[in-house]
């Protein structure tokens, strides 16, 4: 077996257990080094996998074995779950700005985690703050019924502007999900207001 250089395969090894385990997604050796060969093209024997392992280990970095071997995260789904709903709440930054910290924080997961906003309220707000900034359309289904091209004209909560003509309201107390509401406007110029919780599968136009 062709020789690897040593600091390529303890780097690569150390990158694919933080990028591909936490504590409920382990790995044994075999799919490991399947990983490793996919990956980096780095066909590793177990003697150097195990070795590379251990060294990493005794360096000090937080892998863990338990019926497989898995990275420890300084960041639990539960904290970047926090993380994120703080900043869809952020009515100081832009729809932009939280889309770019997201992604930041995104960076931090490992592949086998969901992500934080997938399918939750947070990524709803976000979607159509997203349109409303970008003078952009939305689809949506609500109680059963498909809505597509609509026009975002407001965001509100508690019954206050949150957002319109790509301006935010300086009202910093959170809110319950059931409080915010969306208007908006079909082609033909009607004007619908619908609840956020009440919405799903919304997407923006490209």
């Amino acid at each position: 077996m062709q020789s690897q250089p040593k600091k390529m395969l303890i780097v690569a090894v150390l990158e694919t257990l933080r990028k591909y385990t936490d504590k409920q997604h382990r790995l044994m050796q075999a799919p490991l080094l399947t990983l490793l060969e996919k990956d980096y093209g780095l066909k590793v024997d177990r003697k150097s996998l195990r070795h590379n392992i251990e060294s990493l280990v005794n360096a000090g970095y937080p892998l863990k074995y338990q019926r497989g071997w898995y990275y420890k995260h300084e960041l639990t789904p539960e904290d970047i779950n926090i993380l994120v709903q703080s900043l869809t709440e952020n009515l100081s930054l832009s729809p932009e700005t939280i889309c770019q910290l997201i992604s930041k924080i995104e960076a931090f997961l490992p592949v086998c985690q969901e992500k934080p906003l997938a399918g939750t309220e947070g990524e709803k707000l976000l979607m159509l703050e997203k349109a409303l900034a970008c003078g952009k359309t939305v689809s949506f289904q609500e109680s059963g019924t498909a809505y597509a091209g609509m026009k975002v004209l407001e965001i509100e909560r508690n019954g206050r502007s949150v957002l319109k003509n790509d301006t935010a309201s300086q009202e910093d107390a959170p809110a319950p999900w059931t409080s915010w509401q969306v208007t908006v406007q079909d082609e033909a110029l009607q004007t619908r207001v619908f609840s956020l919780s009440s919405l799903s599968d919304v997407t923006v136009s490209e």
